[in-house]
């Protein structure tokens, strides 16, 4: 129901309540049956055993889990506990780094205040938020939390900050009156919503609305409905499905061979728990959660929390990013920028509600002394005209009670060095009139010395209409400052003899009025985020488009779009009415080129993300507040503000921004990059590994009827050697000029796996498995012997492979040695291992080798040697053909 569409007098009917007395008790009784509790939903915290548990959905750990089972069966304890330790510490990695983000969940409590004064059975009463019921009688009052949806029935100096829901930077001003059906959100001056806070004034309202009927319910009603997943998960999903395949199609080949060659029953389990074991790549979960989490803990040393891991990978591979605008790009804090004192045009500097900043005239530091005493009268009304404070919070922010807008005023002066404290030593206050509506100006009267003075804040007509005569210039640069988006602020004064006064708000009406003299203009912004130009100018570098989608006004967003470097002045900007207005193919081509999306609704976000996924975009999403929620559920990316962004908004991310910068966003973007290539070398190499075992075992097995390597030859590549060298692969530093490496960015549209990648994962495999059979397959020693040269050999190449893959392009030679000390002595450990199972007589039996000889082993130093110059000139070709 459109509750701001019905007479007041149609509203109280139907909620069937008295406005003097409100609702009795047993009519609430009755409601909270009918509508429950006014809460939201919370997402309970997963037990421990629960997170672990999710860990094992896959595919790839179904058929390890198969393999062990095998193994067991047929007595290879050893294998089976290798495979389930292999599988059970890869759950424990995953599970405690979702964990260590569940702190974020169930945080929407944070959005119900705790108590509110209700009109019931006659008497005021103080009630938990719970109890609230639609038709309660609701007192609101300033500094309090809107525990519920209502219409208001009274409504004096009420001003709600609804940034959180609508993006808008300034405070609305409340009203009573009834408005026509359709009136957008952000136009609903006669509603109030749950989880705004009141910035000043007080009113009555009639509760319409409670739990997940409010506005913030429905959103979140919106969120649940969303199911989306991250590009790594897809590409896993898929890689997953034809490892599965690939293997069961090779598996039923080899068994009819096995079949027609006449072998026992436990040969062929035997041979398939070898195959299982080795076209499954077991390294690749573990080492995947691995450089995730390694991933996660580099952004959260630079305030980047990630509460899922494989949401890591996809800031890599971003198109596009979605960005609000008030407390994204914008600070979320009203700040005087430029003042109009007289004549005279002074420049403000500063951030935010941060003191530091400085008042300029012409690029030169101006002083108050310097000021003459009119324009020093400006800046003490300033200072003393706030009712509003600053609280300075441990974590860097400032907290604002109050009225924003005033506080910034009282900022100006305290930049020329006026404190409130100071002000009011020299100018004692008689009286203050708040703002009214109507007039809209307020007023405060002072006394110095023997002296009444009189200063007034407004709305610039009607300052202008109180003052005896206003300068054209002032007139002038209103306008000009009005169409640059400034939010105006006019300031004046009067000045007559000490009288004694008992009617202060008469005197203003009949004596005061019409008399004042105009002392200057306040031009107030929400300021751009000092880091936000260099963060969009990066993001493009990294062919990353910034796009702006903000509740705010069009012009507004026109022009902070403009500072940001999102486009230029004359950039197209669409409206949310205007996007739904436009047919689904116009809409496809608009949002293929417009980067400015003003006055939208969180449904306008939700829907833009999706066209750009219809673009194949991959998307990003940046928000803080409550309208920005299902659009980062949508979005590939979710990312919120730590500081500034609601609660509601951290429960919809993937990623948390903890300290609100952008600078960390452009950081974690590189983080992505470079966690993609990481993933794209160990892939190459863990596939190249895993696919080699496969072509050997089947050619041996298909031309020597053996079975040459045993499962535990293949555990022991697979996790030992493959274990730590893949992990010291994954240690890589980060590439150089990482954001702009033009092949990364094109391999990455492609995404992780892709056919180049495939082809050279075969590529690798059939150089390895045909070196190492045909080097091996006329070796006629003992069947030990060769089942130990082909398992060095094996081990060999993947000693080499891993220095191979360290890039897919340079060269081997080209790297050098020293940049990543983990691979040196991850591969000086391998090779002593390996050794050790080879010549210690007491892990000879559990491993099955036998000592290799000098001559045996030239023969698998041989194999490597032929591996190297294979990829080297593979490498040389690739640099010649796509001229990298």
């Amino acid at each position: 129901m459109k509750y701001y569409a019905v007479t007041l007098e149609d509203l109280m009917v139907l909620y069937n309540v008295d406005r003097q007395r409100g609702l009795t008790q047993a009519q609430v009784d009755k409601r909270l049956k009918e509508y429950g509790l006014n809460e939201l939903l919370h997402q309970k915290s997963e037990p421990w055993l629960i997170l672990v548990l999710r860990q094992f959905k896959s595919p790839l750990v179904y058929i390890l889990l198969v393999s062990a089972f095998l193994m067991l069966f047929i007595g290879h304890r050893v294998d089976a506990f290798v495979i389930a330790f292999i599988l059970v510490f890869n759950a424990l990695i995953g599970a405690f780094q979702e964990g260590r983000a569940s702190n974020l969940l169930n945080s929407l409590k944070k959005y119900s205040a705790n108590t509110c004064t209700v009109m019931r059975d006659g008497t005021q009463q103080i009630i938990d938020t719970r109890f609230l019921v639609p038709g309660d009688i609701l007192f609101i009052q300033d500094g309090e939390s809107i525990p519920a949806d209502a219409r208001l029935l009274q409504a004096y100096n009420l001003k709600i900050d609804e940034a959180v829901l609508t993006g808008e930077s300034f405070a609305v001003e409340k009203k009573v009156g009834m408005l026509p059906e359709n009136t957008p959100l952000y136009e609903q001056y006669t509603m109030v919503f749950a989880g705004t806070p009141v910035v000043s004034g007080n009113g009555l309202a009639v509760v319409v609305a409670t739990g997940l009927s409010t506005y913030i319910g429905t959103i979140q009603k919106v969120i649940q409905t969303i199911d989306t997943e991250t590009p790594l998960k897809k590409q896993f999903q898929k890689l997953s499905r034809s490892i599965v395949i690939g293997a069961f199609v090779l598996c039923g080949l080899l068994l009819v061979v096995a079949l027609y060659q006449g072998k026992s029953i436990t040969d062929i389990m035997l041979l398939l728990a070898a195959l299982f074991v080795s076209v499954i790549p077991e390294g690749l979960p573990v080492v995947l959660t691995i450089v995730l989490a390694s991933g996660a803990s580099r952004l959260a040393k630079n305030k980047v929390l990630v509460k899922k891991l494989q949401a890591v990978e996809a800031l890599g591979r971003t198109d596009v990013i979605i960005t609000d605008k008030t407390g994204t790009l914008t600070r979320n804090e009203m700040v005087v920028v430029s003042v109009l004192a007289g004549d005279k045009v002074f420049t403000v500097t500063g951030e935010g509600y941060l003191e530091k900043g400085q008042v300029l005239k012409d690029n030169e530091l101006v002083v108050l002394k310097d000021l003459s005493s009119t324009e020093q009268l400006f800046v003490y009304g300033a200072a003393l005209m706030t009712r509003a404070h600053r609280a300075y919070l441990k974590d860097g922010t400032v907290l604002v009670k109050g009225e924003p807008l005033e506080a910034a005023i009282e900022l100006f002066a305290l930049k020329l060095g006026v404190t409130k404290p100071e002000a009011e030593k020299k100018f004692t206050k008689l009286y203050d009139i708040p703002f009214d509506p109507v007039r809209r100006l307020q007023a405060q009267f002072f006394k110095k010395d023997d002296r009444l003075f009189v200063f007034v804040h407004g709305s610039p007509e009607y300052v202008f209409a109180a003052c005896a005569q206003v300068p054209q210039s002032a007139l002038a640069l209103l306008d000009q400052f009005l169409s640059n988006g400034m939010r105006m602020v006019a300031s004046a004064y009067t000045e007559a003899e000490a009288i004694e006064i008992t009617d202060f708000d008469d005197f203003f009406e009949k004596q005061v009025l019409g008399h004042f003299v105009y002392l200057g203009l306040f031009a107030v912004q929400d300021t751009l985020r000092l880091d936000v130009p260099f963060m969009v100018a990066q993001a493009r570098k990294a062919h990353i488009e910034v796009i702006m989608a903000t509740g705010d006004h069009k012009k507004t967003a026109s022009i902070i779009a403009y500072q940001a470097g999102i486009g230029d002045k004359d950039q197209p900007v669409l409206t949310g009415a205007e996007l739904n207005a436009l047919s689904h193919e116009q809409a496809l081509r608009a949002v293929a080129t417009v980067r400015v999306y003003a006055r939208v609704s969180p449904l306008d976000k939700m829907k833009l993300v999706k066209l750009l996924h219809e673009n194949h975009k991959i998307v990003a999403m940046t928000g803080d507040g409550v309208n920005d929620a299902p659009a980062l559920v949508a979005a590939d990316l979710g990312i919120a503000m730590g500081i500034k962004g609601t609660e509601v908004a951290k429960e919809a991310a993937d990623l948390v921004v903890l300290d609100d910068s952008f600078s960390n966003i452009v950081r974690a973007i590189e983080e992505g990059r470079h966690i993609f290539a990481t993933l794209r070398r160990v892939v190459l190499y863990l596939l190249s590994t895993n696919l080699s075992e496969v072509f050997v075992l089947a050619s041996f097995f298909a031309f020597r009827s053996d079975i040459i390597l045993l499962p535990v030859h293949i555990l022991w590549i697979n996790v030992i050697t493959d274990g730590f060298l893949d992990i010291a692969l994954a240690m890589e530093p980060r590439e150089k000029n990482i954001l702009t490496d033009e092949w990364l960015y094109k391999t990455q549209k492609k995404g992780l796996i892709d056919r180049t990648l495939i082809a050279k994962v075969f590529y690798q495999a059939s150089l390895m498995a045909s070196s190492v059979f045909i080097l091996t397959y006329f070796y006629y020693g003992e069947n030990g012997a060769l089942s130990t040269l082909v398992m060095t050999s094996m081990a060999l190449l993947q000693w080499v492979n891993a220095w191979n893959c360290r890039s897919e392009t340079k060269s081997l030679f080209e790297l050098g040695v020293a940049t990543n000390r983990w691979l040196i002595g991850a591969t000086l450990l391998v090779i002593a291992l390996h050794s050790a199972i080879l010549y210690m007589p007491f892990l000879q039996p559990l491993f099955k080798t036998v000592p290799l000889s000098l001559h045996q082993w030239f023969i698998a130093g041989l194999i490597g040697l032929i591996f190297i110059i294979g990829e080297e000139l593979r490498k040389w070709f690739m640099r010649r053909t796509f001229l990298i």
